[in-house]
C-alpha cells in the first residue's frame, strides 16, 4: 500500500475521500493507493450511531453538527450524502437545584437561587485575572474568569465529572479556542452583562430563535459516516480486521486476520496510546503511551412511550454539575429528529453519559439511572420504558492534561519520522479541533499536505 489509513471514523474516512478522489481503480508505484482499516464491523467511529430492534436510534455520545465556516468542501459533501434533514434551535442548558439554567451557565446566573446568585455575583466582582505567560491549570484559569464562588459550585465540578480528572491537573489553552460557534469553548463574561439580565429580567442564551442546527432525519449522525464510507470503492476498505503490531523499520503491519501489509506511510486516528503500544521496534515511543491521560465513557439510553415532561421539550441537552447525579450530561435525541424514535404511541428518548477515570471499574446499571432519571423528573411516572441501549468504551475524552502540548509535540515529530502520520481526536488528542467537521478535515488536509505539500490548517503542526 502507499497509504495504510487506520480507524474509519471521520478523519479515516476523510482520509480515504480524498485519496479516492485521485483513485481509478489502479496501481501507484506498483502499490496500490491507499487501504482503509478498521477493527470494528461498521464506519463511524465515535462518531457512529446504534438503532435498537424496538426502532430508537442513538449516537454514541451527544453529537451535533456546528459546522465551520471555513469548510465548504465538507459542507458541499453533506448535502450530497444526507438526503433529508431535521432542522432545531440548540437549546442547551445546566440542571441546577432542580431548574434549567441556559448555557452559557456564567450569563445567566440571575437564574440561580437568590442566595447563591448574589455569592457568585459578588465571586465575579473580586475576580483577579492575571496575565502569565505560562499556561494555567484549568481550575486556576476557571477562578480567574469566573470568580471562586461560581467556580466552586458550578464550573469545576462540571470539568470534574466531564473529563474525569481534576481541573487542578489539567491545562487550560483548550478552553479559548472556537469548536464550531463564535463562542470560545468555555465563554468569557462580564458583570455588566450579568447586572443588566438580572434587573431586566432577561435570559442570554446561547442562541436565538433564528439558531438552527441541522441532524440527518433519519439514520442519527452515523449515517453520515455509514454514506460516506460506501462512496470508497469496498476493495480499498476493510472492516472487522484490527492492527496487532507495527514494524516501523521494515514497514509493515500485522493485522488481526494474520495479514501482512507493506506501507509507505500510514495515516492513523487510532487513539495515540495504543498506536503507541503497537509500535513493537520502538520501546521508547512505547514507553511514552502511559503519559497520555483519557476519560472512560459509559452511555446508558432509553427508549419511552408517554408524555415527555413539558420542561424537556425542544431541549437538546443538560449539563448537570450535582456530584451525586452519576451522568453528567443528558442528550434528548428525540428532540434532535423525529426519525429517531417510531412514529406512533408518543415516543421519545434520553441519553444519559458519565465519564470515569481511566483505572475506574465504576459501572452504572440501567435500574440506576432510570432511577435517578426518574427521581429528578425527567421520566414521568406515566412514562414506560420500552427500549434500553449501553455502550461503554475506553476512550470517550482525550484530557487535554498539563503538559500536553510538549509531549504530544515530542511524539509526533517522532512518528512523522517514521511515516506515521496521527490525527483526529484520539489520532491528535487536541479536543479543541475535535468536532466531526474538524476531524473529517484533518484527514483531507494530511493528504493534501504528503501530496501537494499544502501546509493543515485544522491541526496544526507545531513541532
Amino acid at each position: 500500500m502507499e497509504t495504510a489509513i487506520l480507524g474509519a471514523g471521520p478523519t479515516g474516512l476523510g482520509a480515504a475521500w480524498r485519496l479516492s478522489q485521485e483513485d481509478r481503480g489502479g496501481k501507484t508505484n506498483g502499490a496500490l493507493p491507499f487501504l482503509l482499516l478498521d477493527e470494528s464491523p461498521t464506519p463511524g467511529g465515535r462518531a457512529a450511531s446504534f438503532t435498537t430492534p424496538e426502532g430508537f436510534t442513538f449516537d454514541y455520545g451527544g453529537h451535533v453538527l456546528f459546522p465551520h465556516a471555513e469548510y465548504p468542501e465538507f459542507a458541499k459533501l453533506l448535502e450530497q450524502v444526507v438526503p433529508r434533514w431535521h432542522h432545531s434551535v440548540p437549546v442547551r442548558g445546566v440542571w441546577i437545584a432542580d431548574r434549567f439554567i441556559p448555557t452559557p451557565v456564567q450569563r445567566n446566573i440571575h437564574l440561580l437561587p437568590v442566595t447563591t446568585m448574589a455569592v457568585c455575583l459578588w465571586g465575579l466582582w473580586l475576580r483577579r485575572r492575571t496575565e502569565t505567560q505560562l499556561e494555567p491549570n484549568l481550575r486556576e484559569y476557571l477562578s480567574a474568569q469566573f470568580g471562586e464562588p461560581l467556580t466552586r459550585l458550578v464550573m469545576s465540578p462540571l470539568n470534574q465529572k466531564m473529563w474525569a480528572h481534576s481541573p487542578d491537573a489539567m491545562g487550560s489553552a483548550w478552553s479559548s479556542s472556537r469548536s464550531g460557534s463564535k463562542e470560545k469553548n468555555i465563554p468569557d463574561v462580564s458583570v455588566r452583562s450579568i447586572l443588566r439580565n438580572l434587573l431586566l429580567n432577561r435570559d442570554d442564551p446561547g442562541w436565538t430563535s433564528t439558531t438552527f442546527v441541522r441532524y440527518p432525519l433519519e439514520g442519527g449522525m452515523g449515517s453520515i459516516w455509514d454514506r460516506i464510507s460506501h462512496s470508497i470503492a469496498e476493495n480499498r476498505r476493510r472492516f472487522k480486521c484490527g492492527v496487532v503490531s507495527i514494524d516501523t523499520r521494515r514497514k509493515r503491519l500485522y493485522l488481526s486476520d494474520k495479514a501482512v501489509v507493506q506501507y509507505e506511510r500510514v495515516v492513523t486516528s487510532i487513539p495515540l496510546d495504543v498506536l503507541l503500544g503497537l509500535l513493537r521496534d520502538q520501546p521508547c515511543l512505547q514507553a511514552r503511551a502511559r503519559e497520555f491521560r483519557a476519560a472512560q465513557v459509559q452511555l446508558c439510553g432509553f427508549g419511552l412511550r408517554g408524555p415527555m415532561p413539558v420542561a424537556l421539550k425542544g431541549v437538546h441537552a443538560l449539563n448537570i454539575p450535582a456530584p451525586e447525579i452519576p451522568f453528567w450530561r443528558v442528550n434528548f435525541p428525540s428532540n434532535f429528529s423525529p426519525g429517531t424514535v417510531p412514529q406512533s404511541g408518543g415516543a421519545w428518548s434520553i441519553l444519559c453519559e458519565s465519564s470515569l477515570a481511566p483505572c475506574s471499574n465504576v459501572r452504572y446499571n440501567e435500574e440506576q439511572i432510570e432511577q435517578t432519571l426518574r427521581r429528578m423528573g425527567f421520566i414521568p411516572p406515566s412514562a414506560k420504558v420500552v427500549s434500553s441501549f449501553t455502550s461503554a468504551f475506553a476512550h470517550g475524552y482525550p484530557v487535554p492534561f498539563a503538559g500536553r502540548d510538549n509531549l504530544l509535540n515530542e511524539v509526533q515529530e517522532k512518528l512523522e519520522g517514521l511515516d506515521i502520520y496521527s490525527r483526529g481526536r484520539f489520532g491528535g488528542w487536541r479536543y479543541e479541533v475535535s468536532n466531526q467537521d474538524h476531524a473529517f478535515m484533518q484527514g483531507v488536509e494530511i493528504i493534501d499536505r504528503l501530496r501537494e505539500g499544502k501546509a493543515e490548517y485544522t491541526y496544526r503542526k507545531t513541532w
